[in-house]
C-alpha cells in the first residue's frame, strides 16, 4: 500500500538532489552507455526492485510454536542469502551481464550523489527513484499521494516511454517483496479498485505460464508483483530467483 507522506508545509517546490544514473535525468554519456548495454544484451534488463529493504525477523518466542519458529528462521536465512547474491551481482563484471535497473526509495538515494546507496559497486545500477514502501516511480521530489491531482499511473507511464526508448524489449525482474496468496480476503481489499485487483490475478496467471491457473485465484503482490502487474503489458517478463519471499522456483511450483 502507498505511503502517505506528508506534504512539505510552507515550503516552496523542492528541487531534487543529483541522484547518479537516476533513469529520469540520465546525461547523454549514461544514455548511451546503457543504450549498449541493452542492445548488446538482446533487449534484456535485470530489474531489482528495492534489493536492501529492511525485513523485520524478529518474534516472542513465547507466542509462536516450534514449527513457526524454524519457519521464520529458514525465511531469515534465506533472506540473508537473498541480499548476499544481490550484493555479488552488484560487484560482478558489467560486460558480461545485462544492465541492471535498481527501483529505489527516493529518501534512500537523496545522499548518494556519487554511487548508489553510498557503495562503490563495480557493475553500478541504473536508478528509479520510487515512493516509500511503493515501487511507484517517483517523478518529481513534490509528488505526494495526497495531492488531489496526483495520479500514479502518470509514473509508470513516463517509465515505460523511457524503458521502450532504450531498447528494452524484455526484463528479468526479482527484489523484495515478491508475494503470492489466494484471493480470500483479496477482493474485499480491492473492491473499490477492482481493475487493479484484476492486474494483480492476471500476474499471477502470466508468470505461472497458464491462463487455466488460479481456481480460486492467487494474486501477486508487494512491490515486486506491482511492478510486475504495471510493466507485464509492454515488455516480456521473467521472475529472477533473486527475489524474496517467493522467486522464480516457488512460482513455477
Amino acid at each position: 500500500m502507498p505511503n502517505y507522506e506528508n506534504p512539505e508545509l510552507g515550503a516552496d517546490v523542492r528541487e531534487r538532489a543529483r541522484i547518479k544514473r537516476n533513469i529520469f535525468e540520465l546525461s547523454g554519456e549514461d544514455r548511451a552507455e546503457l543504450e549498449r548495454r541493452v542492445k548488446k544484451s538482446g533487449g534484456l534488463a535485470r530489474i531489482i526492485i528495492h534489493p536492501f529493504y529492511p525485513v523485520n525477523f524478529d518474534y516472542d518466542g513465547r507466542l509462536f510454536t516450534d514449527k513457526q519458529k524454524e519457519s521464520l528462521e529458514n525465511k531469515r536465512k534465506n533472506f540473508e542469502t537473498f541480499q548476499a547474491a544481490i550484493d555479488r551481482l552488484f560487484s560482478s563484471d558489467p560486460d558480461k551481464s545485462p544492465p541492471i535497473i535498481v527501483f529505489e526509495e527516493e529518501f534512500n538515494l537523496e545522499g548518494n550523489k556519487n554511487s548508489y546507496m553510498g557503495r562503490d559497486y563495480r557493475n553500478e545500477p541504473y536508478v528509479v527513484p520510487t515512493f516509500t514502501d511503493n515501487p511507484t516511480p517517483k517523478l518529481s521530489p513534490n509528488e505526494n499521494w495526497l495531492n488531489k491531482d496526483f495520479d500514479e499511473k502518470n509514473g509508470w507511464n513516463k517509465l515505460r516511454e523511457i524503458f521502450k526508448s532504450l531498447g528494452i524489449k524484455k526484463m528479468l525482474i526479482g527484489g523484495t517483496q515478491l508475494n503470492i496468496s489466494s484471493n480470500e480476503g483479496w477482493k474485499e481489499w480491492f473492491i473499490r479498485e477492482m481493475e487493479a485487483y484484476e492486474k494483480m490475478v492476471e500476474a499471477f496467471k502470466k508468470i505461472k505460464g497458464s491462463a487455466e491457473v488460479g481456481k480460486p485465484d492467487y494474486v501477486l503482490h508487494g512491490c515486486v508483483g506491482n511492478a510486475i502487474s504495471n510493466l507485464m503489458d509492454d515488455f516480456e517478463i521473467e521472475v529472477s530467483s533473486l527475489a524474496f519471499p517467493a522467486n522464480r522456483a516457488t512460482i513455477k511450483k
